[in-house]
């Protein structure tokens, strides 16, 4: 499948807007949908389950 050349390809959204939280000191986080801690990481954010939760292991 071929891509149209004139179409432009936009990046992450939440990507801009977590670099833009950056400039200001700031960062965007969601909590855990398991155990409810923050997650900052940004495949932990779109996932809604930090590492330890996803493994089955909560300590």
């Amino acid at each position: 499948m071929r891509q149209k050349k004139d179409i432009p390809i936009e990046p992450d959204p939440v990507a801009r807007i977590d670099a833009e939280a950056r400039l200001y000191g700031a960062r965007i986080a969601t909590r855990c949908s398991v155990c409810g801690r923050w997650l900052i990481a940004p495949k932990s954010r779109a996932a809604h389950v930090g590492p330890k939760c996803q493994k089955g292991s909560m300590e």
